[in-house]
């Protein structure tokens, strides 16, 4: 009689111990794959981000190059607010003290003069 109880209680505490490490296995398997989804999301940011700063260069040459033909340009700037990401609006204001505003699409420029 003792030795049936002796292997249930040796086999509980047996089981006791793998379903412990299965729950420990669970949660490092579960925080190591939260990890990873966040650092994905981070890198995807970061790769947005670094795309439209290129695209604000490129737009920025092309703006200063199309306004340099009315004159010495002092001030050129980006709207990041009301940008998006088809679409580069801002301002240049020249030394004469003329200011356009624009808005630059796929490498076409639109633009007005402020009225002052």
């Amino acid at each position: 009689m003792f030795l049936p109880q002796f292997f249930t209680f040796y086999f509980s505490i047996f089981y006791d111990k793998i379903k412990i490490m299965k729950n420990k296995k669970g949660i490092l398997i579960s925080g190591a794959g939260f990890l990873m989804l966040g650092s994905a999301f981070l890198i995807k940011a970061a790769l947005e981000n670094g795309r439209q700063i290129k695209k604000y260069e490129l737009a920025q040459a092309e703006l200063r190059q199309f306004f340099g033909r009315f004159g010495e340009i002092a001030v050129l700037y980006v709207n990041e607010l009301t940008s998006d990401k088809e679409t580069v609006r801002g301002g240049v204001v020249m030394t004469d003290g003329t200011i356009y505003h624009f808005r630059y699409k796929d490498g076409g420029i639109r633009f007005r003069e402020e009225k002052q």
